[in-house]
C-alpha cells in the first residue's frame, strides 16, 4: 500500500487505542478525502457529506453504502486499497444497521453527530493538519500553479467587469487545472472599504477591488488574497497594504513548532499597534491551520493548539481596504513561503533577520 495510506492508518490505529474505541466512523468528504489521499465522492457540492462511509477498526477497513454508491466507490475511489465492503438497503435501513454486521464491543467514535457515536472530529482534525511527504508535494504544486494562474488571471483583466464576471471568470481558469474555488470573494471600489467578507455581487469594478480566494485539490486547500489597482495606487491604499503586509510578515516569522495559535494571536495584536492600527485585528479574523479545511484550527484568545513541523498556515490580517493573505508551511526552525509568484510585484520585509517577500497592490 502506499505510504502516505499506511500512515494515515496508523494515525488512526493510535486515535483508537487513545480513545480506547472499537472503531472510528468517517462520514465527510473532508476526511473521505483525506483518509483516502485525494479521492473524492462529492456527489452533494454543497455539503461535507460523502453519502458513504469509511469505518476503520484495528483489524479491517470497511465502505458502508447503499448499492447505489458501492460499485462505483469501490471501482473508482477505492480499488485496491483494502476495503471490505458492507451493503445496506436505503429505504428501510441506515449505517447503523450495516455496522450491527460488525462485531463492535466498545464506543465508536466520528465525525458526525449522533447519540450513538463520539463526536471526535477535532482530533481528526488534529490528526489531519500534520502533512505527509506526499501532501506537502501536493500542497507545494498546488500553490506554485494557483499563484501563478491568479497573477496571469490579473494581469489580463480591464475595469468594467462586474465582480461576478471576475469570480466566474476564475472559476473557468481553475477548473482547467482541476482546481476548485470554496472561497471566492471579489470586493471593490467602495465595497471594499466597508465589508471586510465581499461576497460578489453585479456591481462593476472600476479602480480598485481585493480578490480574496480559497482553491483546493485533492482536498488540499490554500487561501490566497491579492489587491489589483486599474492606475496609479494612492498614496493612503499604498501606506495601508505596507502595513498589512508587516503584520503578515510578523506572524510568519513566528510561526514555528511549539508555538500556541495564542500566543500568535498575541503576537499579531502587538504587530498591529506597532504597525499603527491597535485595533483593526477585533474586525476580522486573523487565520490559523490550513490543510484539508480552509481553517483546521483559527487562532484567537483561548487556542492551546500547538504548531508542529509540517503544519501548513494561513494568516490573513486586514486593515480596512486592504488584506495580506498568503499560506506558509511550517519546518522545523523556520517557514517556506509558497504561494508566491515573481512575476507579480513584491516588497522584501526584513523581521528579525529574516527576510519575507509580501505583495505589493498590482497597478495595471
Amino acid at each position: 500500500m502506499h505510504s502516505d495510506l499506511v500512515i494515515k492508518e496508523q494515525r488512526v490505529y493510535e486515535l483508537i487505542d487513545k480513545l480506547n474505541l472499537s472503531g472510528i466512523l468517517l462520514s465527510k468528504q473532508t476526511n473521505f478525502l483525506w483518509f483516502t489521499g485525494g479521492n473524492r465522492n462529492d456527489v452533494i457540492k454543497n455539503e461535507d457529506i460523502s453519502l458513504v462511509y469509511l469505518f476503520i477498526t484495528k483489524d479491517n477497513k470497511y465502505l458502508i453504502s447503499t448499492n447505489s454508491d458501492k460499485e462505483r466507490v469501490c471501482n473508482e475511489e477505492l480499488d485496491k486499497k483494502g476495503f471490505e465492503s458492507i451493503v445496506y438497503d436505503w429505504y428501510c435501513q441506515d449505517v447503523f444497521d450495516a455496522l450491527k454486521k460488525i462485531r463492535i464491543t466498545k464506543n465508536i467514535g466520528g465525525d458526525l453527530q449522533h447519540p450513538n457515536i463520539l463526536y471526535i472530529e477535532n482530533n481528526l482534525a488534529d490528526i489531519r493538519r500534520n502533512l505527509t511527504g506526499d501532501e506537502i508535494k501536493k500542497l507545494r504544486n498546488l500553490a506554485d500553479e494557483y499563484s501563478k494562474l491568479l497573477t496571469k488571471f490579473c494581469l489580463n483583466l480591464k475595469p468594467g467587469l462586474t465582480e461576478k464576471q471576475i469570480a466566474n471568470n476564475l472559476i473557468c481558469e481553475c477548473l482547467k487545472k482541476d482546481i476548485k474555488m470554496p472561497v471566492l470573494m471579489v470586493g471593490s471600489d467602495e465595497r471594499v472599504f466597508k465589508y471586510r467578507h465581499p461576497v460578489v455581487t453585479d456591481k462593476k469594478v472600476y479602480k480598485y477591488f481585493i480578490l480574496a480566494t480559497v482553491a483546493e485539490r485533492s482536498g488540499l486547500n490554500i487561501s490566497l488574497s491579492r489587491c489589483v489597482y486599474f492606475g496609479k495606487t494612492p498614496k493612503e491604499l499604498n501606506s495601508k497594504i505596507e502595513s498589512v503586509n508587516y503584520i503578515e510578515a510578523v506572524y510568519c516569522c513566528n510561526s514555528l513548532p511549539d508555538k500556541t495559535l495564542k500566543e500568535l494571536f498575541e503576537v499579531g495584536k502587538k504587530a498591529y499597534a506597532k504597525a499603527g492600527y491597535p485595533d483593526e485585528w477585533k474586525n476580522h479574523t486573523q487565520g490559523g491551520i490550513i490543510g484539508y479545511r480552509p481553517r483546521e484550527f483559527i487562532a484567537n484568545s483561548s487556542s492551546k493548539v500547538k504548531i508542529k513541523s509540517n503544519n501548513a498556515l494561513s494568516w490573513n490580517p486586514t486593515i480596512k481596504g486592504v488584506k495580506a493573505e498568503d499560506v506558509i508551511l511550517v519546518k522545523e526552525r523556520e517557514v517556506e513561503q509558497l504561494t508566491i509568484d515573481k512575476k507579480w510585484p513584491y516588497i522584501e520585509i526584513d523581521i528579525n533577520g529574516k527576510q519575507f517577500l509580501k505583495p505589493k497592490i498590482l497597478e495595471i
